[in-house]
C-alpha cells in the first residue's frame, strides 16, 4: 500500500482498507485516510454504505461524549437493579388476608334460621313455617269442584257451544 499522506485513496485501496478497518487492524493514520475518503464523492456507491454508516455513528458517539465500552471488573456480589422486597410484602399481605378469609368462612356455621311472615307476623319456628307451607300447598293444589282427572280433561277439551253445532261429514 502507498504511504498515507494527503493524497486521496483510490476505490480499490479504500476497499482493502475498509476490510482491515472492520477487522480492527488499521492504524490511526489509516483510519484518518479512510474518513477523508468516506467524505469524498468517490465513496457514494453502495459498497461503501456500511463504512459511511459506521463512521457516522463513531462521529456521533464522539460528539455526544460516549466512550467505547471498557470491561469493568466483575464483583462477587451483584446487586439486583429491581428490588423485590415490596413485592414480597404485598404477596405476604395478600396470602395472610386470603388465609384469614378462608378460615373465617369455614369457621362460621351456616345460618339455618327459618324465617317466614305469616299473616304479617314474623315466625322463626321451623315447625310453624313448615306447617304453614304445607297448608298453602294443599289449598293451592286442589281445585274446587273437581272430582277426578277425567272430568278435568273433558272440561279442558270441550269447546263451549259445541253441542249446538252439528256437522255431517258423510254428506257430500
Amino acid at each position: 500500500m502507498k504511504p498515507l499522506n494527503d493524497t486521496p485513496l483510490t476505490q480499490a485501496e479504500a476497499l482493502r482498507l475498509m476490510e482491515r478497518y472492520f477487522e480492527a487492524q488499521t492504524s490511526e493514520q489509516e483510519e484518518e485516510a479512510l474518513k477523508r475518503f468516506a467524505a469524498s464523492p468517490l465513496a457514494d456507491g453502495p459498497v461503501f454504505e456500511p463504512l459511511r454508516a459506521t463512521l457516522a455513528m463513531a462521529a456521533y458517539a464522539g460528539r455526544a461524549g460516549l466512550q467505547p465500552a471498557t470491561k469493568q471488573p466483575r464483583s462477587r456480589y451483584r446487586r439486583p437493579t429491581l428490588s423485590l422486597a415490596p413485592l414480597r410484602h404485598v404477596a405476604l399481605w395478600a396470602g395472610v388476608t386470603l388465609l384469614g378469609a378462608t378460615v373465617y368462612h369455614l369457621a362460621t356455621p351456616p345460618d339455618e334460621a327459618c324465617i317466614a311472615y305469616i299473616h304479617g307476623t314474623r315466625t322463626t319456628s321451623s315447625e310453624a313455617v313448615m306447617q304453614a307451607m304445607l297448608n298453602t300447598v294443599e289449598v293451592v293444589g286442589e281445585p274446587e269442584g273437581a272430582d277426578d282427572m277425567e272430568q278435568l280433561m273433558n272440561d279442558m277439551l270441550t269447546t263451549p257451544g259445541a253441542a249446538d253445532l252439528t256437522t255431517d261429514c258423510s254428506t257430500p
